[in-house]
């Protein structure tokens, strides 16, 4: 994450400033993002050390058409046996996700899993369609 400390954890393993670092802010006492480059630095006993600008925020990002059951093949087969085609498996009747759950046959963290990416993919298709939205309406205004 930015402003978390590695280009300063970096110049006190080196014992020399290499990475330009800033003072925490005062009012929330979080660091600030400075890093601009990536640094690859050769270090004792052939180690080596990288310092990378940080992330803001992270998300998921595919190419459209891809989906969430790609990464969890065991969750869709459980799924097709649901009384309830479209079945979030969190709390319909009939879930034959959650009964394997229930039941041991899956783990309750890997169907938070599959939920959590599930809500990513969602929200990615929601901005996606955002955006053709407002892109229609802009070139409408032409």
């Amino acid at each position: 994450e930015s402003g978390a400390g590695k280009s300063s954890l970096l110049n006190v393993l080196v014992g020399s400033p290499r990475q330009q670092v800033a003072e925490v802010r005062a009012r929330d006492r979080k660091g600030r993002h400075t890093t601009i480059a990536r640094l690859l630095l050769p270090l004792g006993g052939g180690a080596t050390l990288i310092d990378t600008p940080g992330v803001r925020a992270l998300g998921v990002w595919s190419e459209e058409g891809t989906s969430v059951d790609e990464a969890f093949p065991d969750v869709v087969a459980l799924a097709e046996q649901c009384r309830f085609r479209d079945c979030t498996h969190r709390r319909e009747p009939g879930c034959a996700v959650l009964a394997a759950v229930a039941e041991g046959g899956l783990e309750a963290e890997r169907l938070e899993r599959y939920q959590n990416l599930a809500d990513e993919y969602d929200s990615l298709d929601r901005r996606r369609e955002e955006a053709g939205w407002r892109r229609g309406r802009t070139s409408r205004r032409r």
